[in-house]
């Protein structure tokens, strides 16, 4: 997930929509700016942004609900803020593939059948972590959010995770002498 689509997303959950939409809209007119040369780059920005954030939107639910539903069953019981969140990240996603598939199953049936695989699934990825003794090792990898768009401290643009400083951020392409 794009770490500018998480921050909007995030600002939505936290009840700032306005600054949510405000970051999905500068990201839109940033990447607008990049395909300035590019015929009709505006028109092609605002469908490769919208696109973006809707997906990320999607992925991040899917975060809440799988992987770390113990920490937003925690901030649910905490928080009336966050219980809508958690519930409209439960929800909506469901309801579109829902929606979209049209099983046989009534919507509120495959919800709740939806929320059950979602539970199952991150109580697995949990309890591997824990019997690992990740825990205990200070690894987080498992459950940490990748924010694809937003390099590492000290890591270049370019640059993958794990390579070496001074290596080359582009791969050469063999040359035939």
């Amino acid at each position: 997930v794009s770490g500018w689509s998480a921050a909007s997303w995030l600002a939505v959950a936290a009840g700032w929509p306005v600054v949510g939409a405000t970051i999905a809209a500068t990201t839109t007119a940033l990447l607008a700016r990049k395909l300035r040369t590019v015929p009709d780059g505006r028109r092609l920005a605002l469908r490769l942004a919208g696109l973006g954030h809707i997906h990320a939107g999607r992925s991040l639910a899917s975060g809440v609900t799988r992987a770390w539903w113990p920490c937003a069953l925690a901030a649910a019981v905490m928080s009336r803020r966050a219980r809508r969140a958690v519930l409209m990240a439960a929800v909506v996603p469901a309801a579109f593939d829902w929606w979209s598939t049209r099983p046989r199953l009534d919507p509120l049936t495959y919800m709740a059948l939806r929320s059950l695989d979602d539970l199952a699934s991150g109580s697995g990825l949990w309890t591997g972590v824990l019997r690992a003794g990740v825990l205990r090792a200070g690894s987080l990898d498992a459950i940490r959010p990748d924010l694809t768009s937003w390099p590492r401290p000290g890591q270049r643009r370019g640059q993958r995770p794990g390579q070496p400083r001074g290596a080359p951020t582009t791969v050469q392409p063999p040359t035939d002498r």
